[in-house]
């Protein structure tokens, strides 16, 4: 997922500028509007995708960050503070074990040598966290 005010803008030109001189003379991702070389493409996506678990952390230290100094301004302007630290870790504790239960599921009904997604691993234990797959679980519904 990539977002504008996550620097995206910055993280596709940065790639494509490093990765354009790989692709030799006069090549590029597009020519007259068709994609000139599909595994090159591929490439360059999976350089973009692999830049998401650390957009996803970062996101979240952005908003726990911008959380507290919402509970702030909202003391000072005399407004309620919202839900508490600890509200919002049992909410987290919920969707990660929710997300976890979603995993054990899938491990559990898969064929051994089964692959999930390419460079992915279940996550280890209830502490680990996901950032990727716990961003996709939610956005997508799954269950």
């Amino acid at each position: 997922s990539l977002d504008i005010g996550d620097g995206a803008f910055d993280l596709l030109f940065d790639t494509y500028r490093e990765q354009r001189p790989t692709w030799g003379p006069r090549q590029y991702l597009t020519r007259a509007g068709e994609i000139s070389n599909a595994k090159r493409l591929e490439e360059y996506i999976k350089l973009i995708g692999s830049a998401e678990t650390a957009i996803f952390e970062a996101r979240e230290e952005n908003e726990a960050e911008f959380r507290k100094k919402r509970r702030r301004w909202d003391r000072r302007d005399g407004r309620p503070e919202g839900p508490s630290d600890r509200e919002i870790a049992m909410q987290e504790a919920t969707k990660q074990m929710d997300y976890l239960s979603m995993i054990d599921t899938m491990v559990a009904t898969s064929k051994p040598g089964d692959k999930f997604v390419d460079g992915w691993t279940p996550p280890k234990d209830a502490k680990s966290k996901d950032f990727k797959g716990r961003y996709y679980f939610e956005k997508l519904g799954l269950k």
